[in-house]
Protein backbone atom coordinates (compact mmCIF):
# COMPACT_ATOMS: atom_id res chain seq x y z
CA UNK A 1 0.00 0.00 0.00
CA UNK A 2 0.79 3.47 0.04
CA UNK A 3 0.51 6.79 2.26
CA UNK A 4 1.06 9.67 -0.45
CA UNK A 5 -0.24 13.24 -0.24
CA UNK A 6 -0.86 14.94 -2.93
CA UNK A 7 -0.05 18.77 -3.31
CA UNK A 8 -1.85 21.72 -5.39
CA UNK A 9 0.49 24.22 -6.22
CA UNK A 10 -1.45 27.33 -5.84
CA UNK A 11 -3.40 29.41 -7.88
CA UNK A 12 -4.40 32.65 -8.28
CA UNK A 13 -8.40 30.68 -7.48
CA UNK A 14 -6.81 28.95 -4.83
CA UNK A 15 -3.85 28.80 -2.35
CA UNK A 16 -1.92 26.16 -2.02
CA UNK A 17 -3.57 22.82 -1.29
CA UNK A 18 -2.37 19.69 0.59
CA UNK A 19 -4.09 16.34 0.09
CA UNK A 20 -4.23 13.81 3.10
CA UNK A 21 -4.36 10.59 0.52
CA UNK A 22 -3.19 10.43 -3.28
CA UNK A 23 -6.12 7.86 -3.26
CA UNK A 24 -8.98 9.54 -1.49
CA UNK A 25 -8.20 13.02 -3.62
CA UNK A 26 -8.87 10.40 -6.30
CA UNK A 27 -12.02 9.14 -4.65
CA UNK A 28 -13.48 11.75 -2.93
CA UNK A 29 -12.49 15.28 -3.86
CA UNK A 30 -12.42 15.26 -7.52
CA UNK A 31 -15.73 13.64 -7.03
CA UNK A 32 -16.97 16.55 -4.61
CA UNK A 33 -15.35 18.68 -7.51
CA UNK A 34 -17.46 17.61 -9.66
CA UNK A 35 -20.68 17.56 -8.05
CA UNK A 36 -20.36 20.78 -5.78
CA UNK A 37 -17.66 22.58 -7.41
CA UNK A 38 -15.02 22.30 -4.70
CA UNK A 39 -12.86 19.69 -3.50
CA UNK A 40 -13.29 20.88 0.23
CA UNK A 41 -15.48 19.50 2.96
CA UNK A 42 -18.64 20.55 3.69
CA UNK A 43 -19.61 20.85 7.09
CA UNK A 44 -22.06 17.73 7.50
CA UNK A 45 -24.77 20.19 8.81
CA UNK A 46 -24.92 20.94 5.47
CA UNK A 47 -24.17 18.40 2.80
CA UNK A 48 -27.47 17.53 2.51
CA UNK A 49 -28.69 20.56 1.07
CA UNK A 50 -25.84 20.82 -0.89
CA UNK A 51 -24.94 17.53 -2.32
CA UNK A 52 -28.77 16.81 -3.25
CA UNK A 53 -29.78 19.10 -5.74
CA UNK A 54 -25.94 19.16 -6.80
CA UNK A 55 -26.48 14.96 -7.00
CA UNK A 56 -29.53 15.82 -8.89
CA UNK A 57 -28.53 17.83 -11.28
CA UNK A 58 -25.40 15.84 -12.66
CA UNK A 59 -27.49 12.82 -12.65
CA UNK A 60 -29.90 14.47 -14.83
CA UNK A 61 -27.16 15.64 -17.39
CA UNK A 62 -25.13 12.22 -17.49
CA UNK A 63 -28.96 10.50 -17.99
CA UNK A 64 -29.71 13.15 -21.28
CA UNK A 65 -26.25 12.93 -22.74
CA UNK A 66 -24.54 9.74 -24.40
CA UNK A 67 -21.06 10.05 -22.82
CA UNK A 68 -18.24 9.55 -25.95
CA UNK A 69 -16.50 6.56 -26.89
CA UNK A 70 -19.01 4.61 -24.32
CA UNK A 71 -19.67 1.83 -26.26
CA UNK A 72 -17.61 -1.51 -25.96
CA UNK A 73 -17.22 -4.41 -28.19
CA UNK A 74 -17.09 -7.80 -28.41
CA UNK A 75 -18.11 -10.23 -26.07
CA UNK A 76 -19.41 -8.83 -22.69
CA UNK A 77 -16.84 -11.43 -20.62
CA UNK A 78 -13.96 -9.02 -22.31
CA UNK A 79 -15.26 -6.00 -21.64
CA UNK A 80 -13.67 -5.78 -18.15
CA UNK A 81 -10.89 -6.37 -19.61
CA UNK A 82 -11.42 -3.41 -21.87
CA UNK A 83 -12.22 -1.18 -19.70
CA UNK A 84 -8.85 -1.65 -17.61
CA UNK A 85 -6.56 -1.34 -20.77
CA UNK A 86 -8.54 1.91 -21.69
CA UNK A 87 -7.90 3.02 -18.59
CA UNK A 88 -3.92 2.57 -18.21
CA UNK A 89 -3.01 5.67 -20.09
CA UNK A 90 -4.63 8.22 -17.90
CA UNK A 91 -3.47 6.85 -14.61
CA UNK A 92 0.02 6.65 -16.11
CA UNK A 93 -0.95 10.36 -16.95
CA UNK A 94 -1.96 11.15 -13.45
CA UNK A 95 1.49 9.95 -12.20
CA UNK A 96 3.47 12.23 -14.61
CA UNK A 97 1.26 14.70 -13.52
CA UNK A 98 3.08 15.00 -10.72
CA UNK A 99 6.77 14.55 -8.81
CA UNK A 100 6.82 12.01 -6.15
CA UNK A 101 9.07 13.09 -3.47
CA UNK A 102 10.18 11.97 0.02
CA UNK A 103 9.09 8.21 -0.63
CA UNK A 104 10.20 6.62 2.37
CA UNK A 105 9.30 2.98 3.43
CA UNK A 106 7.03 2.71 6.77
CA UNK A 107 5.51 -0.11 8.78
CA UNK A 108 2.64 0.23 10.63
CA UNK A 109 0.78 -2.79 12.96
CA UNK A 110 2.59 -5.04 10.77
CA UNK A 111 2.10 -3.56 7.28
CA UNK A 112 4.61 -2.17 5.09
CA UNK A 113 3.82 1.27 2.64
CA UNK A 114 5.37 3.88 1.27
CA UNK A 115 4.81 7.40 2.63
CA UNK A 116 5.87 10.37 0.94
CA UNK A 117 4.18 13.12 -1.58
CA UNK A 118 2.65 13.67 -4.49
CA UNK A 119 3.42 17.29 -5.61
CA UNK A 120 1.48 19.12 -8.55
CA UNK A 121 3.67 19.59 -11.33
CA UNK A 122 2.48 22.92 -12.98
CA UNK A 123 -1.30 23.49 -12.12
CA UNK A 124 -4.17 22.38 -13.25
CA UNK A 125 -4.15 19.01 -11.69
CA UNK A 126 -7.37 19.88 -10.20
CA UNK A 127 -9.05 20.67 -13.15
CA UNK A 128 -7.58 17.41 -15.22
CA UNK A 129 -8.27 15.16 -12.84
CA UNK A 130 -12.18 16.32 -12.04
CA UNK A 131 -12.82 15.97 -16.24
CA UNK A 132 -11.36 12.32 -15.68
CA UNK A 133 -13.54 11.69 -13.01
CA UNK A 134 -16.76 13.26 -14.67
CA UNK A 135 -15.81 11.60 -17.79
CA UNK A 136 -15.13 8.18 -16.33
CA UNK A 137 -18.11 8.28 -14.38
CA UNK A 138 -20.49 9.46 -17.10
CA UNK A 139 -19.44 5.96 -19.45
CA UNK A 140 -19.37 4.10 -16.39
CA UNK A 141 -23.26 4.43 -16.09
CA UNK A 142 -23.90 3.86 -19.14
CA UNK A 143 -22.15 0.78 -19.40
CA UNK A 144 -23.37 -0.68 -16.25
CA UNK A 145 -26.85 -0.27 -18.08
CA UNK A 146 -26.20 -1.68 -21.22
CA UNK A 147 -23.66 -4.74 -19.82
CA UNK A 148 -26.97 -5.28 -17.32
CA UNK A 149 -29.17 -5.54 -20.60
CA UNK A 150 -26.93 -7.68 -22.27
CA UNK A 151 -26.70 -10.82 -19.25
CA UNK A 152 -30.28 -10.14 -17.88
Amino acid sequence: GNALSLVHNPTAERPRHYYHSFHAYWDLDTVRNLTIGTPDEVPKEQRESVYGPAKEKLIANFVANEPKNWRTSGDPKTWAEQWANEILPIAREAHTRVQFQHIHREEKDGRVFAKGEAREIGTGYLDWSTQVVGDELHKAGWRLAELLQKVL
